[in-house]
């Protein structure tokens, strides 16, 4: 067998002069080989079928990830993120009332993720987060509810507020983004998500009278003298009124 020089070695395998940790690898390696040729030999075998079935598996799945893809997929809500203990990082979506778990797929943007909106979808096939269904007007004209009043700020920092559903009391609902940046009235009137009446998703602003002859019922004041056309009913009224001050046994 031919004495392998160092040098010719180290230039066939690209290990540069200055790199310390490869040049005592290659040392080690040649010194293992001077010593049990046979050794190095099969463990060289061992490692070309472990980058062999490396290979496969790794096709495998990038086909597995193709088929996730191009698959049917369910529309799920998505609520949020979350790092589990083996260090990667899961999605906590909704289905119905349900909330389940999914991988993400690589190609899907995890910023992106976070900035869906409570009327937008993920499309998930066999648990795992294959895309998007975003930036879609028609998914917000779906996803409107009910309409309710606006009542007060609850909490600025997670952006709750109080609204008040007329004959139904009051509810705690947080304010989508858009919302975020709307100044907030008491006459003004919230939509609720239809499937989801946590969320507030649109605004609707306060009517004000488009007339000047217009007066909103709840600060009208007026006096029966301030009746144009009454003044005979007005009298009659009064006559009774007074009567029967004067004479309440009858």
């Amino acid at each position: 067998m031919p004495t392998l020089s160092p040098l010719d070695v180290m230039r066939a395998a690209g290990i540069q002069p200055d790199n310390v940790e490869e040049f005592e690898e290659l040392m080690r390696i040649l010194e293992r080989l001077d010593r049990d040729p046979q050794a190095v030999a099969v463990e060289l075998i061992n490692a070309r079928r472990s980058c062999r079935q490396a290979v496969k598996a790794a096709e495998d799945m990038e086909g597995l990830l193709k088929g996730l893809v191009s698959g049917q997929a369910t529309l799920w809500r998505f609520e949020s993120l979350r790092e589990e203990p083996d260090g990667t990082t899961r999605a906590i979506c909704r289905l119905g009332a349900q909330l389940r778990t999914a991988a993400v797929h690589p190609d899907v943007s995890v910023s992106e993720l976070e900035g869906l909106q409570p009327w937008e979808f993920v499309l998930v096939n066999e648990g795992v987060i294959v895309g998007l269904w975003k930036d879609d007007p028609c998914l917000l004209a779906m996803a409107l509810g009910d309409v309710v009043t606006f009542k007060g700020v609850v909490s600025e920092d997670d952006f709750q507020v109080r609204v008040g559903r007329d004959g139904q009391g009051e509810a705690v609902v947080t304010l989508a983004a858009p919302l975020r940046l709307e100044e907030l009235t008491p006459e003004m009137r919230l939509v609720l998500h239809r499937d989801d009446p946590r969320w507030a998703i649109a605004a609707i602003p306060a009517q004000r009278s488009e007339s000047p002859f217009e007066e909103r019922l709840d600060g009208l004041v007026a006096r029966l003298d301030n009746l144009a056309g009454l003044d005979g009913v007005a009298e009659t009224l009064m006559k009774d009124v007074l009567l029967r001050i004067v004479f309440p046994q009858l």
